[in-house]
């Protein structure tokens, strides 16, 4: 569990880290406000499906970054969330 952070010392980031930090910062700014603003300027019955491109993104950044794919109960999961989405 967490006990073992305890005993570890912290460190600051070094500047790299912290522009690197701050870039993703941005770029999760200006993708919420243009998720805003498509929603403020289109209906939100054509926006919503391409919002859900995200579940695509986040199976891909699993199979890059952990070398994962989803199990059958997580592809459930997203299939539901996407199917309820679309339908409300």
């Amino acid at each position: 569990g967490v006990a073992h952070l305890m005993s570890e010392r912290w460190v600051a980031p070094e500047t790299h880290h912290l522009l690197l930090m701050a870039g993703a910062g941005l770029f999760l700014i200006f993708g919420h406000f243009f998720i805003f603003m498509a929603y403020r300027a289109g209906p939100t019955g054509v926006v919503a499906p391409f919002y859900y491109c995200f579940t695509v993104w986040a199976v891909i950044s699993g199979l890059v970054v952990f070398q994962q794919l989803p199990n059958a109960l997580a592809i459930g999961g997203i299939l539901l969330v996407v199917a309820s989405g679309l339908t409300i």
